[in-house]
């Protein structure tokens, strides 16, 4: 009787815990998408006729490879260059997800970081760079243990946006997300 006792405890801290960490990543989150909403709600385009790409995108993801992801992330467009550049735009990415790797271990993570497109018509190379707070679960011990971990993530791939069109489509390999996939809209 002692025993399940103590590990009702155990199991009742562990779940408070994981409900304390998805509070926090809630409010990061949050707190992010208010900061660049509020940074750069006041700025006014030139040319509201130019083509240009939308300011907002919103995506899903899905990557297979070292581990299966599934993620959903907003960018906010930065800058756009009027000229002829190598990179026509930088955005800010902010996203959430879940992942599994082939150990069966499991977890979620926040990802945050800057995207570069390359030129002004509707195909892009794409080119991110930030940083990404892992939560998991090693389920392969004897006895399941959390942890957290901070790495830098990256990816090179293809992104299909027309200028001042609704539809996004992604492509391309990265980590954490591996081989990827992700269809979303911009506004």
């Amino acid at each position: 009787m002692e025993y399940c006792s103590k590990d009702s405890a155990r199991t009742k801290t562990l779940k408070m815990k994981k409900m304390n960490i998805l509070k926090c990543k809630i409010l990061f989150l949050l707190l992010n998408v208010l900061f660049i909403s509020a940074a750069y709600s006041q700025n006014n385009e030139a040319a509201t006729n130019s083509p240009s790409l939308k300011k907002n995108v919103v995506y899903g993801t899905i990557g297979y490879g070292i581990t299966i992801v599934a993620n959903g992330n907003y960018e906010r467009k930065l800058f756009e260059s009027t000229e002829k550049k190598l990179i026509n735009s930088i955005w800010w990415k902010v996203g959430y997800g879940v992942w599994v790797d082939f150990d069966l271990d499991d977890g979620s993570n926040i990802t945050t970081g800057f995207t570069a497109l390359t030129g002004s018509k509707k195909g892009h190379i794409e080119l991110n760079f930030g940083f990404t707070h892992f939560l998991g679960e090693e389920t392969t011990a004897l006895f399941a243990s959390s942890y957290q971990e901070y790495s830098l993530v990256g990816a090179l791939g293809f992104r299909y946006q027309k200028p001042n069109g609704g539809f996004v489509f992604r492509t391309g390999i990265g980590y954490p997300d591996s081989l990827y996939l992700s269809f979303g809209f911009a506004f």
